[in-house]
């Protein structure tokens, strides 16, 4: 056995100090660098923010008073979510509303219409705990809510049809008001399938109201009245400084109201949304009237307009007699158009309007939908082509089910007379879209920013990769229900060099996720990955990247049809209550 000498001990000792004096030296600095981080408050605040549950937040309060006053300023950052709305809503039969915020639901009793008409006593308060609860609540939110959306049901809800919106129709009482005039940064405000009583249209008329005086965004879907002639009243309650106004379910009067309402103020809006459908006019005559009205007082006009098929309906005929002469309406700026099936009676009404878009000097967006166009009414298709190549200031278009049936050779007739100054193109379920008409469709718009294709079955992945590489702008694109997608498209989109823009990506077809050497190549590139699995074996899953959210939220918004833009709330959806 070998020994070490006297000298090897003092080596080897030498180098063991050395290594536990290392290791002290790490030792501090990872000590410094936490008290660092502990003692900025800008850093804390920025970690506890994304601490977004409220009993989470109330744990991290009790360990310090530090700790409770950094959670005090922090704001609530949940994922994916809008964090400054306050959407108050109802999920259930009983009289329960919920308030969601930042991805926190709370529920609490609330006063429903049905409560209130089947009560002996009048009630005009809500509940003691709803108050009590609610005012605690937004205490916490008080600094990032800037939109209330007040009443209604889900859209979920309502079309499963659990949940009649009659049974959930919140009766807006001044208590209630009263809190949300404690938001000082609230700018947005939407009233959907709400009960106004009589003492808050006089209290939001006046004008020291603080919540109505901050209101620059207004949403009116689907309002009642306790009495008649509050019909005219409530226009009362827009205030001076408002810029964007909203409305679905709404009869002539009101529409003619608030048109009049706006002139009065003196200041036109910048944005004023209407969605139309058969219960909204009588005749065509009343049509025309109120919406030059309208369109005096709008710098910006957004219709969209559902024909269905009750075209037995006075105001289906009222809508199809008025609709060529939209064309006449300089403020339209967006028109969202469901033109519901083609057939004999409508073909002369659709005819002239389509002829009649080269007088839409202003019109961008664009959104057409409906049924299939059958063999027999093929006509229309050649109308709609027509139409559209005549719009030379056109940025956005929209297809969806219309050309389903259409055979290549009439598509190709859109993809090659386009507008060439079309910036965003949205095409879904077409099953004899081909290769020719999405490279011809390239073509003809090199400038395409954002592009959306869903349910193009016969495009094959490699006329997909070509044309996206093709367009050098292109900053959103989606593909979705276009059969298994390969590895490669995921691999362009990650690619910096091949796509320099794009911001935002929606891509479909995959049964299981993606291989461990493309997923990190995709997270070096999107700020965000998410992986949508349905639990339908017919239903593809989704993977939704965006390195800037606005983007993604913009792609999005290409395949919705009849939401408001306000509120997000569909405006398609009627009930028979609502009659």
């Amino acid at each position: 056995m070998v020994t070490p000498s006297h000298g090897q001990n003092e080596v080897v000792g030498v180098k063991k100090s050395a290594s536990d004096e290392e290791l002290q030296n790490d030792g501090d600095d990872l000590t410094d660098l936490k008290e660092d981080v502990y003692y900025n408050d800008y850093i804390m605040e920025r970690i506890i923010s994304f601490v977004p549950n409220i009993k989470d937040r109330v744990n991290i309060e009790l360990c310090s008073k530090r700790m409770q006053y950094l959670s005090m300023r922090s704001p609530y950052s949940s994922y994916c979510l809008d964090n400054s709305v306050l959407d108050i809503n109802y999920t259930m039969v009983e009289p329960t509303m919920s308030l969601n915020v930042a991805g926190n639901r709370v529920n609490v009793p609330s006063l429903t219409s049905a409560e209130r008409i089947a009560s002996e006593v009048p009630i005009s308060e809500q509940p003691g705990l709803c108050i009590l609860v609610t005012r605690a609540l937004l205490k916490r939110f008080t600094k990032q809510i800037k939109e209330v959306r007040l009443g209604g049901i889900t859209d979920c809800e309502r079309r499963l049809g659990y949940i009649p919106d009659h049974q959930a129709v919140l009766v807006v009482t001044r208590d209630l008001c009263e809190i949300f005039d404690g938001l000082p940064h609230a700018n947005s405000l939407s009233l959907r399938n709400c009960c106004l009583t009589a003492d808050v249209l006089q209290y939001w008329s006046r004008q020291d109201s603080a919540l109505m005086r901050r209101i620059s965004s207004l949403c009116f879907h689907s309002i009642w009245f306790d009495r008649a002639e509050d019909c005219e009243f409530f226009v009362n309650i827009v205030p001076p400084n408002v810029r964007r106004l909203h409305l679905s379910d709404c009869g002539a009067q009101t529409i003619m109201n608030l048109a009049k309402r706006v002139q009065m103020i003196g200041s036109n809006v910048d944005h004023f949304y209407i969605a139309l459908d058969f219960r909204t006019f009588k005749n065509a005559t009343e049509a025309l009237n109120v919406l030059k009205k309208v369109n005096t007082v709008a710098k910006e006009l957004h219709l969209c307009i559902c024909m269905t098929n009750l075209a037995i309906e006075p105001g289906y005929h009222a809508l199809l007699d008025a609709l060529p002469r939209l064309v006449d309406l300089s403020a339209i700026t967006t028109l969202q158009l469901d033109v519901g099936a083609f057939r004999p009676l409508n073909y002369q009404g659709y005819e002239r309007f389509f002829g009649g878009l080269i007088y839409m000097n202003n019109l961008k967006s664009l959104f057409l939908s409906g049924r299939a166009i059958a063999h027999q009414s093929l006509p229309m298709w050649s109308a709609i082509v027509n139409g559209v190549a005549q719009l030379s200031t056109l940025e956005f278009l929209s297809i969806h089910e219309l050309c389903k049936n259409i055979r290549a050779e009439n598509i190709d007739e859109l993809c090659t007379t386009l507008p060439p100054t079309l910036l965003s193109f949205s095409i879904g379920n077409s099953t004899r879209f081909s290769d020719d008409n999405m490279m011809h469709l390239v073509q003809r718009c090199p400038t395409l920013v954002s592009l959306y294709l869903r349910g193009l079955r016969k495009v094959r992945l490699q006329t997909l990769a070509s044309a996206v590489s093709s367009l050098g702008n292109l900053r959103r694109l989606a593909i979705c229900r276009m059969g298994p997608m390969d590895e490669s498209m995921y691999r362009l989109v990650a690619d910096k060099h091949a796509t320099p823009s794009l911001e935002a990506v929606i891509l479909g077809g995959n049964r299981a996720p993606l291989s461990s050497e493309v997923l990190p190549l995709l997270h070096a590139r999107f700020q965000t990955v998410m992986f949508i699995c349905h639990s339908s074996r017919w239903r593809e899953s989704e993977y939704c990247m965006w390195r800037v959210q606005e983007a993604y939220m913009e792609l999005l918004a290409a395949s919705w049809f009849t939401e408001c833009p306000g509120c997000e709330k569909d405006v398609s959806l009627i009930e028979d209550d609502d009659f």
